[in-house]
This record gives structure tokens, C-alpha cells and sequence, in this order.
């Protein structure tokens, strides 16, 4: 597991001829291309491959591990889009230079909406109501048990305290500051992480398999093959308490049929129709 967290361990710097700011779809574009395997997310992997042989203005090689790294916000050795998106479009670097963080700066990404002292008064009533236990910060559940009381109009459905919380927690700590909430919430942000938690290659599923793959790959070569698939399968069953049959899921993950499988392959959901075909294939 050690040598797994070393190997995605990295840090982000963004570097060009100059910089400047980029659109939201220029960055999704961004993203996109750097999700070779289009699993809607990013491995060090891709972000290598991305990089390689890209020099700065000063010839100076752009450093992957460190983009990566920055990028990956919550240490979980994969970059989400809402990752991307918050981190990448708020960084400023030149050169081979330290680059801001928004992790130690929140306010390099948000802009203040109160312009007097009343208007922060106000506001911070607002975080006062919600902040149930008195810490000076709000965690998603005194966001959800403070709008699940408050019906939507337009759904007659009480709303959703975690597209609020997402929408507020600007650099991802899982907690929303006073200084937080004072700012404008990026309410495009809370629309792409809901849509990840949603998704099977969310960061919670994205967790867990890359731990699982830590597990499987016995000789820590991150690469698993059918032999080491097997083996750490042969005890097991399925939910009908048969045999996992591991050729066949070996099939749904191995993408490019090269006989092992990456954890770029092994993270995302299983591919119940390429599995089927090459099974049936494979038993001919």
C-alpha cells in the first residue's frame, strides 16, 4: 500500500508561455483529454502521459507528479472534475516557481458578495443558525438537517443540504468557515460533486477499489494479473454463494486486452458486455 500512495503521491504546478484564466468548458475540455480511458477521472498515469516531453517557457520539464498532486485535493490518488475544476482554474504559477494553493489561501477562488457591515452581519447570523454545535464551522450535517425542513418550491421537496454544503466548501476540506460563507457559493461546483457521488466511479468507489487493487496485486508491480485475480479470488463467492467466476471479470476490466490490468482499468465498473463477448469468445 505504501509503495501505492508513493507512486500517486505528487504535486501539482501549472505552467505555460503565460498564464491566464480559462473558461470552465476550456478546463472540461482540459479534463477530458487527460481521461484517456473516459472514467471521468484522472490517474497519475494519464496525467504523466498528458505532460510528457512539455516544457515550460523556460525549457524546464513540466513536473507531473507535482500537477497531479495539487490537483488531488483529498489525497485519494485520483483526480475528480470537481477537483480539477476548483484547483486548475484558481492556481497562479510562472516558471518552476512554489504555485498558490487554494487549500492555504480559500480566497484565491471566492469573491466576496458583502460589501458592508450590516450585509456580513447578516450572513453570519445565517452561519450562526446553522452551525448547530457552536464549533465555528458547518460539516454536511448540520447543512442537511438545516434544509431538510425548507421545501423547494418548484419540487415541493425539502432541499438538499449537500448541494449547499458542495456548493460552499470552496477548497474541499469537508467543512464550510465563516470566511467560507461569506462568499458567493459556486452553485455549478455543488452540481458536479453531487453528480459524482452519484456515480459509480464517485470518490468513496474510487477509494475503496484502489485499495482493493493494493490488495490484489501481489507482487506490488501495479499491474494485477488473471494469475493474482484468481488467487485472491479462490476463497471467495458470489452473492449466490458460487465460485467468482474470475476469467470473466478479468475480461470486464482489461480494456485494452493486454493481459493485465492497471488500476485506470480496475477502478472504474466492470464492462458486463465486453466481459460477455470475450467470455463466449474465450469458452468457443
Amino acid at each position: 500500500m505504501k509503495k501505492l500512495q508513493l507512486l500517486f503521491a505528487v504535486l501539482i504546478i501549472c505552467i505555460g508561455n503565460s498564464v491566464i484564466a480559462q473558461s470552465e468548458d476550456d478546463q472540461i475540455k482540459k479534463f477530458k483529454t487527460i481521461d484517456t480511458n473516459n472514467n471521468e477521472v484522472v490517474t497519475i498515469a494519464e496525467m504523466t502521459a498528458y505532460y510528457r516531453n512539455e516544457t515550460d517557457k523556460n525549457g524546464e520539464v513540466i513536473d507531473a507528479d507535482k500537477v497531479f498532486a495539487n490537483l488531488d485535493v483529498n489525497k485519494n490518488d485520483i483526480v475528480t472534475l470537481s477537483e480539477f475544476l476548483v484547483k486548475d482554474m484558481s492556481l497562479i504559477a510562472s516558471d518552476n516557481e512554489s504555485i498558490t494553493d487554494v487549500n492555504s489561501n480559500p480566497s484565491t477562488t471566492m469573491n466576496k458578495v458583502f460589501s458592508t457591515d450590516a450585509e456580513k452581519a447578516r450572513l453570519t447570523k445565517r452561519f450562526n443558525q446553522r452551525d448547530a454545535n457552536a464549533n465555528n464551522v458547518l460539516n454536511i450535517d448540520e447543512f442537511i438537517n438545516y434544509y431538510k425542513n425548507i421545501i423547494s418550491k418548484d419540487s415541493g421537496k425539502p432541499l438538499d443540504g449537500k448541494f449547499y454544503f458542495y456548493s460552499y466548501d470552496f477548497n474541499l476540506d469537508k467543512k464550510v468557515t465563516l470566511e467560507e460563507f461569506l462568499q458567493k457559493p459556486d452553485w455549478k461546483l455543488g452540481e458536479l460533486r453531487l453528480k459524482n457521488l452519484r456515480n459509480a466511479t464517485s470518490e468513496g468507489y474510487m477509494k475503496k477499489r484502489i485499495i482493493l487493487f493494493s490488495e490484489v496485486d501481489l507482487d506490488h508491480n501495479s499491474k494485477v494479473t488473471l494469475i493474482e485475480l484468481k488467487e485472491y479470488y479462490k476463497d471467495k463467492t458470489n452473492n449466490k454463494g458460487k465460485p467468482v467466476n474470475v476469467q470473466f471479470k478479468f475480461f470486464g476490466y482489461d480494456d485494452n486486452s493486454d493481459g493485465v490490468l492497471e488500476l485506470s482499468e480496475f477502478a472504474r465498473k466492470i464492462n458486463l458486455e465486453q466481459a460477455k463477448k470475450r467470455y463466449k469468445a474465450f469458452m468457443q
